[in-house]
């Protein structure tokens, strides 16, 4: 089996936060969340998990002054020539790998001829009216985006 780790940035993502580490865990050997200042709960989300033993680094962005690039990159940097793995997936919180097992998506990217690039089909979070409610944001506001979504995957299709 590969060495394999996720990169990901995080900000308020507190519904999705667990969901994204259980499902990841499963998929890769080590997981680095770089936690954009979160303010609802993210944060004690992800340090609950890491205390329960999952593989999860939490490492912290500067509060101004990097692009999400930037972040992702000094991340990386400072983390991975300690793992050393032999490949990265970069997402966000809200984006999940679809596949049904690390046996096939190992195999996926096994198929791939050396220094060839993948796109992986990823699927994001995309709140419902029940979420926005709780979040204090109409349900206007929850249509909207699930409308932007449609009209993305209409572009991509």
């Amino acid at each position: 089996m590969m060495n394999t780790a996720a990169l990901a940035l995080a900000r308020n993502d507190a519904d999705i936060a667990e969901a994204w580490v259980r499902h990841h865990a499963a998929l890769t050997d080590l997981l680095v969340v770089v936690d954009q200042g979160s303010f609802d709960g993210t944060r004690q989300v992800l340090e609950a998990l890491r205390a329960e033993g999952l593989p999860l680094l939490i490492v912290d962005a500067p509060a101004l002054g990097q692009t999400d690039a930037e972040q992702l990159t000094r991340a990386y940097r400072m983390v991975m020539p300690l793992f050393n793995p032999e490949r990265v997936y970069l997402l966000t919180l809200d984006q999940f790998i679809r596949c049904p097992g690390r046996p096939e998506l190992e195999a996926e990217m096994a198929a791939l001829p050396p220094g060839a690039a993948a796109l992986l089909e990823r699927h994001g979070h995309v709140p419902d009216a029940a979420f926005a409610a709780r979040d204090g944001r109409s349900e206007e506001h929850t249509s909207e985006l699930q409308s932007r979504l449609h009209l993305v995957c209409r572009l991509l299709l």
